[in-house]
């Protein structure tokens, strides 16, 4: 995840403190505040708004 005004930059494994803003349980719904610093650096070489190319498939889930 890369913060589209900040450049911060989150990757799956890292770690992060929150705090707990809101708590609905009748909807089993949490809010959080990020605490914690993501790094800076080099964002991604995947462009925004470029799509790759979709795969075709065939019946069974099979790529052809």
């Amino acid at each position: 995840m890369v913060g589209d005004r900040s450049g911060e930059i989150f990757r799956i494994g890292d770690t992060v403190q929150v705090r707990l803003l809101e708590a609905a349980p009748v909807a089993g719904a949490l809010r959080f505040e990020l605490l914690s610093e993501g790094s800076r650096g080099k964002q991604s070489s995947v462009k925004r708004g470029v799509k790759r190319p979709s795969r075709s498939y065939g019946p069974k889930g099979r790529r052809r």
